[in-house]
């Protein structure tokens, strides 16, 4: 009986040995490993996934270690999850169990503009003058600071590549200031003016009679002045008036109508001689008849 036992013991050992040599024969060893992407460019914040593969495809150990060269710009988690972190460069490692084989990846993490923000919203510039425009680039840490000038109207302001806005006529026009991918603007409204070189009367010297009435006329240079208002006024009023260039004899005497830019730096002068009324050489109503 014992022999028995002592044989069916050997017997169920002899088999245990042979199953167990079975299934490592079984086993299926990695060869290589690789991911799927080489190289991943991911915004600030953002994620992505890295899948691993293994050669040959029925390998029967496929767990792995992630790894980060620089967990301050992206980490990577025990799936292969990239995150972003800060802008910068890294490079992503997986590992075999068996630390035989490993893949890479190289991270790029991007910072987009989130806004730009220009020294002026507005400028005023005389045709001629120029000034420049200075742009901040938010954020500090992003990217791609580049910037794009463009003038809504260059036949009023240009615009360089620098900011530099130059007024070329008289007008308004939009400077517009893009980043690099032309998601993120800013604009600034400039106005430009044209000053009044000088201001001249169709006449300078007028003989009138009292009662008597002409009109003068101002010309402004140059004829794209911004501002062409006047401002007539008479050295005096008791002897000759004058409303919008309009006088008026109404007195004996010599008198100065002036016109005067809004500015009050440009004027220009008509001297008015009034005399009493007289006789004129055709009289309708006989002779004696007065102006």
């Amino acid at each position: 009986m014992k022999k028995k036992l002592l044989f069916a013991f050997l017997s169920l050992m002899t088999i245990l040995v042979g199953l167990a040599s079975c299934s490592g024969d079984d086993d299926v060893a990695v060869t290589s490993i690789k991911l799927d992407k080489t190289e991943l460019t991911l915004i600030k914040g953002a994620s992505g996934q890295l899948k691993a593969m293994f050669s040959p495809e029925n390998a029967t150990n496929t767990t792995v270690t992630w790894s980060s060269s620089n967990p301050s710009v992206a980490t990577v988690d025990g799936t292969g999850k990239v995150t972003a972190i800060e802008g910068g460069i890294t490079t992503v490692t997986v590992t075999t169990t068996d630390g035989k084989f490993t893949a890479t990846c190289t991270v790029k993490v991007n910072v987009n503009v989130s806004s730009l923000t220009l020294s002026d919203t507005s400028l005023s510039l005389e045709k001629g003058t120029s000034k420049k425009l200075s742009v901040t680039v938010n954020p500090d840490d992003a990217t791609d600071k580049s910037v794009t000038w463009t003038s809504a109207d260059t036949n009023i302001a240009k615009v360089d590549e620098n900011g530099n806005v130059t007024a070329v006529n008289g007008g308004t026009t939009t400077i517009t200031v893009k980043s690099a991918d032309g998601k993120i603007a800013a604009t600034c409204t400039v106005a430009v003016t044209v000053s009044v070189q000088s201001v001249a009367l169709d006449k300078t010297e007028v003989s009138l009679v009292k009662g008597q009435t002409m009109t003068l006329v101002a010309t402004i240079t140059p004829s794209d002045a911004t501002t062409k208002d006047v401002i007539w006024s008479t050295s005096d009023e008791h002897i000759v008036t004058v409303d919008n260039g309009n006088i008026k004899a109404v007195g004996t005497g010599t008198a100065t109508i002036s016109v005067t830019t809004t500015d009050g730096s440009k004027v220009a002068t008509c001297t008015v001689t009034v005399d009493k009324s007289e006789n004129i050489g055709y009289h309708p109503y006989g002779d004696g008849q007065q102006w």
